[in-house]
């Protein structure tokens, strides 16, 4: 290993000759990273365990989420293997980091050096907006924010959401209807799809953001799920008793034709007889007029005992359509993220008429999680819908 100065950057090179380094070698390199003062970690493709190459192993995300944790930056120097390329999930995350803050995939150093030069490695100290991520075959294509595409920040979703009220309705829900074959659609980082085939589903989770499903895949009990690094678009027909949408992804589909496309897909994946579940927040309530620094600030603890501190602050509300800022503030290196992300604000009324325009039946509106009827000021809509 040495280290070299690219346009004024401190870099931390492992070159293409000696041992394969993996997750459980990359202590080593973080300690070198720490000596030279080192945040851009450049290895070798020849250098990367096989494994790294291989999605479905885990190996990438956790030895990107060491080096993410500590503000550290990965980036894979030299030609990738062809099979690699071929890979469609693996094609997919290079796209994704490389169209943001990492890991980079890059030819020669030369390549980095011009990266570094062109203000490159500041891209997410800055407000940044959504990262657009388009797989090959996937339609339409979906737009992921840098809080699920960066491997820093995916890794705070856990801690800045432990105890969600859903998990549990959810789960009872499956139950109640006799769901066996479940798709969960925007899964994240899993927990809810792992509940579910503990409870003994067949759960598939699907997500774009290959940062999420890298810790949903080494999940407990993450063995027994099917992840698809994708959108619903790659699910098969007719495969799903229950297809469930949480953490209010029904809001990101801002244009209505997204989101007449995705439930589209959903009454393709859904059995005739079988149920759409998900929730969206209640525009009567304004609840993001809350949405402040004041009224949002904490702290919060990651697996190896790091805080991080965490806000949000609505930046613009104009009519149905809320944008707003989440600002993490690590205390390992002082380091800043801010992502930015526009979600749409639905009522009930427009929510249940494009649910039957798509062949559905609103059975259930609940407004919240202890399955108490909608009303003007209940916090959230959870939509039970029948597939005609």
């Amino acid at each position: 290993m040495r280290s070299l100065d690219l346009a004024g950057h401190v870099v931390l090179v492992v070159d293409g000759d000696g041992p394969s380094v993996g997750a459980s070698q990359i202590g080593d390199v973080l300690t070198a990273s720490f000596e030279v003062e080192a945040h851009t970690v450049a290895i070798a493709v020849g250098r990367l365990d096989p494994t790294f190459f291989k999605l479905r192993t885990g190996v990438a995300g956790e030895l990107l989420q060491k080096l993410v944790q500590y503000g550290r930056r990965l980036v894979v120097v030299g030609e990738l293997p062809a099979d690699t390329l071929a890979s469609r999930s693996f094609s997919g995350f290079v796209l994704e980091g490389n169209r943001g803050d990492g890991p980079w995939f890059v030819a020669t150093l030369d390549e980095l050096a011009d990266r570094l030069s062109a203000g490159l490695s500041r891209a997410s100290d800055d407000v940044a907006g959504a990262v657009a991520f388009e797989e090959r075959g996937s339609e339409p294509s979906v737009n992921v924010d840098l809080g699920y595409s960066h491997p820093r920040l995916a890794a705070t979703y856990d801690a800045e959401n432990a105890g969600r009220d859903d998990i549990e309705f959810y789960i009872a829900l499956a139950r109640e209807l006799g769901a066996r074959d479940v798709s969960d659609v925007g899964c994240g980082t899993g927990v809810l799809a792992c509940e579910l085939a503990a409870a003994g589903c067949a759960v598939t989770g699907v997500d774009p953001a290959a940062a999420m499903l890298s810790i949903a895949r080494r999940r407990p009990g993450g063995e027994r799920v099917r992840w698809i690094h994708s959108d619903a678009s790659d699910l098969p027909a007719a495969s799903a008793d229950l297809l469930v949408m949480t953490g209010h992804v029904a809001q990101v589909f801002v244009e209505d034709a997204d989101w007449d496309e995705l439930l589209a897909q959903a009454r393709r994946i859904v059995r005739p007889g079988g149920h759409l579940a998900f929730e969206t927040r209640n525009p009567a309530v304004e609840s993001w007029r809350g949405w402040t620094r004041e009224a949002s600030f904490g702290t919060f603890r990651l697996p190896d005992g790091s805080t991080f501190d965490s806000w949000v602050q609505t930046t613009d509300a104009t009519h149905d359509r809320v944008t707003f800022d989440a600002h993490s503030l690590f205390a390992a290196d002082g380091r800043e993220l801010v992502s930015r992300s526009t979600l749409r604000f639905r009522n009930r009324d427009e929510v249940a008429s494009s649910l039957d325009g798509a062949g559905f039946t609103v059975q259930t509106v609940y407004g919240d999680w202890d399955r108490s009827p909608a009303s003007p000021s209940s916090p959230e809509l959870i939509f039970v819908a029948r597939r005609r």
